[in-house]
Parts: C-alpha cells; sequence; structure tokens
C-alpha cells in the first residue's frame, strides 16, 4: 500500500461534469467512516434540505482503490514509478480517474454508480 497513503490521495467528486472542485471529505456515518461529496446532506444531519449529491465511498473501497494505485505505480520491477495520469478503470462498480499524479500525491474523480442512483 502506499506509504502516507491517507494523505496521497485527494478524491474529486465526479457527479458534477467537469466541474472538478469537489473534493470528497471524510464524515462519521450512522454505522462507520466514509468520504462523501462536500453536496451531501445527511438525512441523519441537521441541515437535509435541497438536492443532495449522493456519491460517496467506503473506507474499503479506499484501500481497495490505494492497493490498485500501488500495484499500477511499482508495477514491472517495483523500483521505477509510473505516472498514472489519465488512468481510466473502474473497482466493484465504482469509476475512477487519476487526474494528476505527481511523486506521492494523486488527484483521483470517483463516481459511485451504485449511490449515486440512490
Amino acid at each position: 500500500m502506499l506509504q502516507k497513503s491517507w494523505n496521497a490521495v485527494t478524491l474529486i467528486c465526479g457527479n458534477h461534469k467537469k466541474d472538478h472542485s469537489h473534493p470528497m471529505k471524510l464524515q462519521q456515518g450512522p454505522h462507520s467512516l466514509f468520504f462523501s461529496c462536500p453536496e451531501y446532506k445527511s438525512i441523519y444531519g441537521d441541515d437535509h434540505e435541497g438536492r443532495s449529491c449522493n456519491n460517496r465511498l467506503t473506507l474499503v473501497d479506499y484501500e481497495k482503490l490505494l492497493d490498485y494505485l500501488t500495484e499500477r505505480t511499482y508495477a514491472g520491477d517495483g523500483l521505477q514509478e509510473t505516472n498514472l495520469t489519465g488512468l481510466k478503470f473502474t473497482l466493484k462498480g465504482v469509476d475512477y480517474e487519476v487526474l494528476e499524479h505527481t511523486k506521492d500525491k494523486y488527484r483521483v474523480l470517483m463516481l459511485n454508480r451504485k449511490a449515486i442512483s440512490k
């Protein structure tokens, strides 16, 4: 897994067309932590008026993303780092696109199709 991985990946909500200005944030749900769009309005919170963006990601799926990025970045000899900028892939119904990859940092656009269909 990526070293210092919790700080290595910035998730961007992919549910706003070409607007990449919605960084996902970590928040507490009724059962566990998860990443959500800043436009997410929980039915459990005080502010749930207006339209909600339901794009979210569990920590289990986040760890799978980290593993995938690690495998792809250090494929081959394991020493030479591969730049993943532009890479598109899907894991467990979640679409990802690496918007930017510089040294140990990734900006990743994500869209959880199952979550937004609810």
